[in-house]
């Protein structure tokens, strides 16, 4: 009986040899085919065109075609399932973004556990937010709209629908300076600053690259933004926290992520080209035409930013009151 269980035991630590070797040799062998980038979001947006131009430079560093695949649909949910339920081995990546942190909090269920069945191979890019009024109002800065909060009278703000993240720093600007304003969602982005720009609504938060086109043209004036510096897009534009409100910093970013389980070397590769493809000039002017800053860095660096993301997103859902069921 005894000697059954000496070959048991050195079958079992045989085979736990082996495995790891195995383990070891598909990471040192890694990428041996194509890689899908899964972006969950449709065609032509931003998130496509970053996952694109990222893709072409990344696949040239791994000696691989890098395919994007585009999956939109409930706010980023069907495409990050459908990573979440591909292998664990490095081939089937995720290009997502800030909702990726505000869903578990918006959603009431999600097919997936954002910080369990995943983990962040890197950041890629991040922008700050700003908020506007139209040139047609009597607002000029951030002092003045929140004066004008604080009356509760009249005041609305317009937002690329409810849980997104113009709608949520909305809410917590209102939250913070004790403000009220009625939340108008819209089916996109362009619609609500229209009618910002019509003076229909009282402000807005969205991105530069909507944003400031606008400006220039003296249809909006910029108030503030909401990155902890001041972007090299908007030096003019003070930041929340210079304003007086360090609780109101946050940024849009991109990142990403592969199914977790994911051997650590296969992802110190993923992570080592996606930073050299950041480097690319021809990436980094894509990036800053788009108003990006560029990110980067460790895998983890990138975790601990994501679930440092998610606490904070979940206390601006606490904040707005919203939910998707």
């Amino acid at each position: 009986m005894r000697s059954s269980l000496v070959r048991w035991s050195a079958a079992l630590a045989m085979l736990g040899c082996l495995s790891g070797v195995g383990a070891a040799g598909a990471a040192a062998g890694f990428p041996a085919q194509p890689i899908t980038l899964v972006v969950p979001y449709p065609p032509g947006g931003t998130a496509d065109s970053l996952a694109r131009v990222l893709a072409k430079s990344m696949g040239a560093r791994l000696g691989v075609n890098m395919i994007v695949l585009n999956k939109g649909g409930a706010g980023t949910v069907v495409g990050t399932q459908f990573v979440a339920n591909s292998a664990a081995d490095g081939y089937t990546l995720l290009f997502t973004a800030t909702p990726f942190a505000i869903n578990p909090s918006l959603f009431e269920k999600l097919p997936y556990d954002t910080l369990k069945d995943f983990t962040v191979v890197s950041d890629i890019a991040e922008t700050p937010l700003v908020v506007a009024t139209g040139s047609g109002t009597s607002i000029n800065t951030l002092g003045e709209l929140v004066g004008r909060l604080k009356t509760g009278k009249d005041n609305s703000y317009g937002s690329a629908g409810p849980g997104s993240s113009p709608h949520l720093v909305s809410e917590l600007l209102l939250h913070e300076v004790q403000g009220e304003a009625t939340h108008i969602p819209y089916q996109g982005s362009m619609p609500a600053v229209m009618d910002l720009v019509a003076n229909r609504t009282t402000f807005m938060f969205d991105t530069p690259l909507l944003m400031l086109p606008l400006a220039r043209e003296g249809r909006l004036k910029l108030l503030a933004q909401t990155s902890t510096q001041r972007s090299p897009l908007l030096p003019a534009v003070p930041t929340l926290q210079e304003s007086g409100y360090p609780n109101l910093s946050v940024t849009s970013w991109f990142v990403v992520a592969a199914r977790s389980g994911t051997p650590r070397e296969v992802l110190e590769k993923l992570n080592s080209a996606i930073n050299a493809a950041l480097a690319d000039p021809v990436v980094a002017g894509a990036y800053e035409a788009q108003g990006m800053i560029k990110t980067g860095g460790t895998l983890d660096k990138a975790q601990a930013k994501l679930r440092q993301e998610v606490k904070n997103w979940a206390l601006a859902v606490q904040v707005s009151g919203a939910k998707v069921r």
